[in-house]
């Protein structure tokens, strides 16, 4: 499927002589959409899970870790319930074995990077 912008068609055909500026556009573009979506998070979803968390009585650090492990989660688990509610279970088991094992290792390696023992 052909997407909004032809990344393909300007690496190796409009930048093909100079593939730096390519990569050097491309990271730019990247930053900027990271940039829009933590933008986006802070303006929207940041005043409703406080909102939700006051509401709820509970403490900024507790909020962080239930809420927004529930939101994180919640495509995820919705994915894999409409997998197999549609017969197409490998695809469910797939996602969640594949995001388990990938989120549980960026997480494990990074606190082991990170943290002194």
């Amino acid at each position: 499927p052909q997407g909004y912008v032809p990344f393909m068609r300007l690496h190796y055909c409009t930048f093909s002589c100079v593939p730096a500026v390519s990569i050097g556009l491309c990271i730019a573009l990247l930053l900027f959409l990271f940039s829009l979506v933590a933008s986006t998070a802070d303006e929207y979803m940041v005043p409703n899970l406080e909102k939700l968390s006051d509401s709820l009585r509970l403490s900024p650090n507790i909020a962080g870790v239930t809420l927004l492990a529930l939101g994180n989660g919640a495509p995820d688990f919705f994915t894999s319930l409409a997998s197999f509610t549609r017969g197409a279970g490998t695809i469910g088991v797939g996602s969640v074995l594949g995001g388990g094992i990938f989120i549980s290792s960026l997480v494990l390696g990074s606190v082991a990077i990170t943290s002194p023992f």
